[in-house]
């Protein structure tokens, strides 16, 4: 078979390592229904959740971390498509994407979250209800929120902050950092009256999707807060005000609806915020290095759901099947960097070399040794001789910080959790070094 632009054109496309997948989505493979499903990845959180929501009388408010393109995302999609099943919930479940609704550049606050919430689940309730969402939103939440906040800070009829249409009240705080502090103030001056509104609004929400058919009540899926990272000036100040927001804050983050937020993975090294479900990778290694075998059969799985074995002859050659395997177990079980692979080969005029593929895989390892500073060495090596992440003082717990954030160290679960470094990593000079000396007792 020899492949034509508009083949490749296709799996070019189909291998889209930043897309989150739909169930139905014949792309998307259920890890959790593949054999030693446990072994290789943990529980089925999904199913678990579930559970949880089907059988709580109160509204549940969870935590659930992972790396971008760990898969987090589209798992989150088959949980909004299951609890709808009427014989699994009949729920109305709301998928905010925080990219769309915040400035993750910026300080994250409890009102940007809570007005986003009632704005998101408004909207998916007058869809519902089949009505008009544009002119019902005109009287709806956002506009009654705005008229509040100018009874109660003078401040917000000048003219500089001027909201034209009152129900994009949300981008505009997106996109008008002076404006959204203005609000914070005023809000944050009245916090609990704002927070017993939006209690009462959703109430009432709850109560027409109730009429609508969605029996079980209102489940928000609030994803991608864990890309809130800040820039290079603000990264510290912007994570400590996530840190802020769902430890000190939480309080006010509990909803009466059942709610699941995402965190940034560097909060894991927080005592406060550990108790959030970390997504895990694919186990396609044991904790001594060698291959695990399962973990590598669900790794291949999901590349079949993009590739066929003669495509993969095509594109990697007539050892395709353990130069797969390489790739495989280069990315750690990583689902974004796997797919980033594919979509890498994609890109190669034939079948690659060997010193081609191995540029590939080095490719990676540089993008990580021009992020990793000297001094996070050996706490690195810490990770990689143990198995579990730790910190001893607050210089440790700034590089835990980045290193999480930035997908330098991963979990698995193997009947418990433990941790390694991205393969990349541990190609690293000085990062090997740093392992065979802790492994050396330190000589």
């Amino acid at each position: 078979m020899t492949m034509d632009i508009d083949d490749r054109k296709r799996l070019y496309n189909a291998c889209n390592p930043s897309e989150s997948l739909e169930p139905t989505d014949q792309r998307y493979l259920d890890i959790a229904a593949t054999p030693h499903a446990t072994d290789v990845r943990g529980q089925d959180w999904v199913a678990q959740f579930r559970r949880e929501l089907l059988f709580s009388d109160e509204p549940l408010c969870k935590l659930v971390t992972g790396l971008q393109g760990c898969g987090k995302s589209t798992e989150f999609r088959r949980l909004a498509h299951e609890v709808a099943d009427p014989h699994q919930g009949g729920m109305l479940a709301v998928y905010i994407d925080a990219e769309a609704r915040l400035d993750l550049s910026g300080t994250v606050d409890v009102v940007d979250i809570l007005a986003t919430v009632v704005e998101a689940v408004e909207a998916e309730v007058l869809r519902l209800e089949g009505g008009r969402p544009g002119k019902a939103l005109q009287e709806g939440y956002l506009p009654r929120l705005w008229h509040w906040l100018k009874t109660t800070d003078a401040t917000l009829t000048a003219g500089e902050f001027n909201v034209g249409d009152a129900t994009m009240l949300t981008l505009e705080l997106k996109a008008r950092p002076s404006l959204r502090a203005q609000v914070r103030k005023a809000i944050n001056s009245n916090l609990r009256t704002f927070v017993e509104g939006v209690h009462n609004e959703l109430r009432q929400l709850t109560s027409r999707a109730h009429s609508a058919g969605r029996v079980g009540g209102v489940l928000v899926l609030y994803d991608s807060l864990e890309k809130l990272r800040g820039t290079s000036s603000s990264y510290v100040e912007v994570l400590e005000s996530c840190e802020r927001l769902f430890a000190q804050g939480a309080a006010y983050l509990r909803l009466p609806v059942h709610v699941i937020y995402t965190v940034p993975p560097a909060l894991q090294a927080q005592s406060a915020l550990r108790g959030a479900a970390f997504f895990p990778m694919i186990k396609v290694r044991h904790q001594n290095g060698e291959p695990y075998e399962p973990g590598l059969q669900v790794a291949r799985a999901l590349v079949h759901k993009r590739m066929a074995n003669a495509e993969l002859a095509d594109l990697l050659g007539e050892n395709w099947a353990s130069r797969l395997d390489e790739l495989l177990l280069w990315s750690g079980g990583f689902p974004r960097e796997i797919v980033r692979f594919l979509r890498e080969i994609v890109l190669f005029d034939s079948a690659p070399t060997d010193n081609a593929l191995r540029g590939l895989r080095d490719s990676v390892t540089a993008v990580y040794r021009d992020l990793i500073r000297t001094e996070a060495y050996p706490w690195l090596a810490q990770v990689a001789v143990t198995k579990q992440i730790t910190t001893s003082n607050e210089a440790e717990r700034k590089i835990a910080d980045r290193l999480l954030a930035n997908g330098a160290v991963f979990r698995y679960v193997n009947g418990g959790d433990w941790w390694d470094l991205h393969p990349a990593v541990r190609a690293i000079e000085g990062v090997d070094r740093a392992i065979a000396k802790l492994q050396a007792g330190g000589r």
